[in-house]
């Protein structure tokens, strides 16, 4: 496995879900591999939903300059299953962030399925999981510790 390292941003953002009208957070970190900056995620966690999944959307390429050109993303969902969980490639347009050209070019399912490119989003994805305490504990169907980050004004969802 690659050295993998997650800054976690220290706000997050609530609000409304549109489509269902649950209490949503969502919080973002940036993602380092052997010391240079690798990628940016943005996780979305509604707190009211009786299936937890966790919308996470994850942008990989070359954060070291403001370029976008050089960065690809992807939307993942992920879900627990036992005492793992599972992730699931998405199409863009489900993402929250569909439409940021900071994340560079957004890959669909069927692309990102056969992009070698692939590994590295599910290694960060599973990076993630495990050292994001927000997005970890409401996997594990725990309130969402938001320990270390403070909330960052609202937004509203659009419609999924």
């Amino acid at each position: 496995m690659s050295e993998l390292n997650v800054d976690l941003s220290q706000h997050l953002t609530r609000f409304k879900c549109d489509h269902c009208g649950e209490d949503s957070i969502t919080v973002w970190g940036f993602v380092s591999k052997a010391g240079r900056a690798h990628g940016v995620y943005y996780a979305n966690m509604v707190e009211g939903h009786p299936d937890l999944e966790v919308r996470m959307t994850v942008s990989l390429g070359d954060w070291a300059v403001e370029a976008s050109k050089d960065r690809t993303w992807v939307f993942m969902e992920v879900r627990p299953q036992g005492e793992s969980w599972a992730v699931r490639v998405g199409d863009s347009t489900q993402s929250f962030y569909h439409g940021k050209e900071i994340l560079g070019r957004p890959m669909d399912r069927e692309e990102a399925l056969k992009s070698p490119l692939l590994p590295e989003f599910f290694e960060t994805a599973d990076f993630v999981v495990m050292n994001d305490a927000a997005v970890n504990s409401f996997l594990r169907g725990e309130t969402v510790d938001t320990s270390g980050r403070s909330e960052k004004g609202s937004r509203s969802a659009r419609k999924q």
